[in-house]
């Protein structure tokens, strides 16, 4: 495919609410110690107490990367979240955001891109294709406060996620070396049923939840199978992203994964056959972040060193659906 001329012009990661540690998790659940940090690999990870909205804490992530990018908020042509948990079913969280952002935001189209963990990354793919001379920059937020819709009878998620936000200021750069390379996303839908919330939309609506389906309004996940399929699926689609990128792998300098779970890290990094030092994790100082993970596992690579202006790096993950997608990017 034909390079995207576009940079990330900004970038700014948020843990809000307060650290919890995996000691603290088993305490929670009654469960043996140490059993949350050797089976999910996360020693720490950020959970809010319901005080903080999730547009709120969009809305100061996304500052945070404007400042760095030095771009003013109306300059920006369009304000897309990629995060897969909402604020509310209606209006979009973007919408809710702008409003956060004030009277600067007025009037900048600003809409939700929902495709779970892969949110961010399929937002970043979206805004990048509406940039041009008349457009130079988009904001694209993902803020993910989901534990409270954790479900403490499964001990593995409860133990993993974390909250999170990160924001990009994504710019039209045609006369640099920063682009987005190539873009790919694929679906195996018979995938879908490894992981979930049912109740909440129109399957079970709100107005059915009891304390008998109250199980139903919570995530669930089944890891090991998730697993699975992700090391079935992405040596080939990493092969396809590569080539359509015109790469291989000795190309990439860095590859920033969806921030799963540790052992899951380490199992898909030795099945592509990557070294630890091209393989960028922070899972275990954040948790599963959900749609935040690959933006906010970018933004401390970069400001750790391990991701430099003219590298190339692949952001890849998979989500529910079952989905696997990514891009090449030279940062």
């Amino acid at each position: 495919m034909t390079p995207r001329p576009v940079r990330f012009a900004g970038l700014a990661g948020l843990l809000p609410g307060r650290p919890v540690t995996a000691a603290e998790i088993d305490a929670r659940l009654g469960i043996e110690d140490g059993w949350t940090a050797a089976h999910t690999g996360v020693a720490i990870r950020h959970h809010t107490d319901g005080s903080e909205m999730t547009a709120d804490v969009g809305a100061d992530v996304a500052r945070a990367a404007l400042a760095d990018a030095g771009v003013h908020l109306k300059d920006v042509g369009v304000i897309v979240n990629g995060s897969g948990i909402v604020q509310q079913p209606i209006p979009c969280t973007a919408a809710l955001i702008a409003d956060r952002l004030g009277p600067e935001a007025r009037g900048i189209p600003a809409f939700d891109v929902n495709a779970t963990c892969l949110s961010f990354v399929t937002a970043l793919d979206v805004a990048s294709r509406m940039l041009g001379p008349e457009r130079p920059h988009a904001l694209v937020v993902g803020a993910e406060l989901g534990s409270p819709g954790l479900n403490p009878k499964h001990r593995e998620s409860y133990g993993l996620m974390g909250d999170g936000a990160a924001a990009a200021v994504l710019s039209y750069s045609p006369e640099g070396p920063s682009a987005i390379l190539a873009s790919r996303m694929e679906t195996y839908a018979d995938g879908g049923a490894h992981v979930g919330v049912e109740g909440g939309g129109t399957r079970i609506p709100p107005w059915k939840l009891t304390p008998e389906n109250h199980d139903q309004f919570l995530f669930r996940m089944d890891g090991r199978r998730l697993v699975q399929f992700a090391l079935g699926v992405a040596p080939d689609f990493i092969a396809g992203l590569l080539g359509e990128a015109g790469l291989t792998m000795d190309d990439v300098d860095l590859v920033v994964p969806h921030q799963a779970s540790l052992p899951a890290l380490d199992l898909l990094r030795r099945k592509l056959e990557i070294p630890e030092e091209r393989w960028f994790v922070n899972v275990d100082r954040v948790g599963n972040t959900i749609a935040a993970s690959i933006p906010l596992a970018l933004h401390a690579a970069v400001a750790e060193g391990r991701l430099r202006r003219g590298q190339v790096a692949l952001l890849v993950g998979t989500s529910a659906g079952f989905s696997i997608g990514g891009l090449a990017i030279r940062y």
